[in-house]
């Protein structure tokens, strides 16, 4: 829900930007919600698929992620290119946010099912980095070492 409102507010907030200047933040805030977006899709791979799935899953959900990604800036690309104002092209993305907002947060308040599958994840093992040995190694040899390494709590 929190993402859909950061959406919500940049998409607007880049429409109404007096300036480049405050553009640019708008756009920033909407690669926030982005990335928060990214953290929350490996997290459910990682608590749905099994260790080895999972590689396979992560690598849809990036792909997925990119090629949506591109075909959203080509096709914004060619609406500018045939003359629209950017201001315009963006308009009707704040109905279309502002739907899925009010849908998420109805889903959430009233779908006991939801609620259950969200503490379940909550308390499923997770990934942590193991915790370096650094008596005996180089830090370079301890990076190597350790950088991929990975243990279930």
């Amino acid at each position: 829900v929190t993402v859909f409102v950061m959406w919500l507010a940049a998409t607007a907030g880049a429409i109404a930007a007096p300036t480049v200047d405050v553009f640019g933040y708008m756009w920033l805030l909407n690669s926030f919600a982005y990335t928060v977006t990214w953290g929350a899709a490996v997290q459910v791979v990682g608590a749905v698929y099994g260790e080895k799935e999972r590689p396979a899953q992560l690598s849809k959900v990036a792909s997925a992620s990119r090629f949506g990604a591109t075909l959203g800036n080509l096709f914004f690309g060619q609406l500018l290119s045939a003359g629209f104002a950017w201001r315009r092209v963006m308009m009707p993305m704040v109905p279309l946010q502002a739907a899925l907002l009010l849908l998420c947060t109805y889903k959430y308040f009233t779908d006991s099912g939801l609620r259950a599958s969200a503490a379940a994840a909550a308390d499923a093992p997770s990934l942590r980095l193991a915790r370096p040995d650094c008596s005996h190694s180089s830090g370079a040899e301890l990076a190597h070492r350790t950088s991929f390494r990975t243990r279930r709590r």
